[in-house]
C-alpha cells in the first residue's frame, strides 16, 4: 500500500458472512482505523464457500501511515446472537509516495 493513494484492500474469509456485522481493523503502532458498514463491501461466493471483502482507504487515511513499515489488518464479525469471530492478522507493507500530500482532481 502506498501513502496518499486510495487503495482497495481485497480480503477473503472462509465463512459465509451474510447477515453478520463486519468490521475491518487496520493498525500501525498505536493508530487503529476501523472500517465497517458502507466502507466494507462483501459478497459470498457459494462456489468457493468464501466471503470476498474489499475496503477502500482515502488519501487522508493512507497519508497518516508511516512509510517503510507494516500495517496489521484483521477482519472481525459478529452475528445477531452475539457470537463474534475474527481472522488471523495479516501484515501489509506501506511504501512512500514522492507526492506526499492529498491531491484533488482539477486542482
Amino acid at each position: 500500500m502506498r501513502r496518499f493513494t486510495t487503495p482497495t484492500l481485497p480480503m477473503t474469509v472462509p465463512v459465509d458472512l451474510t447477515g453478520a456485522d463486519i468490521r475491518v481493523a487496520i493498525k500501525q503502532g498505536q493508530r487503529v482505523m476501523q472500517k465497517s458498514g458502507a466502507d466494507v463491501t462483501s459478497a459470498y461466493n457459494a462456489e468457493t464457500g468464501k466471503t470476498e471483502l474489499s475496503v477502500t482507504l482515502t488519501q487522508e487515511e493512507t497519508g497518516m501511515l508511516l512509510a517503510d513499515s507494516h500495517v496489521s489488518v484483521q477482519v472481525n464479525w459478529i452475528w445477531p446472537n452475539g457470537a463474534r469471530e475474527a481472522t488471523n492478522i495479516k501484515k501489509i507493507i506501506v511504501t512512500e509516495n514522492l507526492l506526499s500530500e492529498v491531491i484533488r482532481y482539477g486542482d
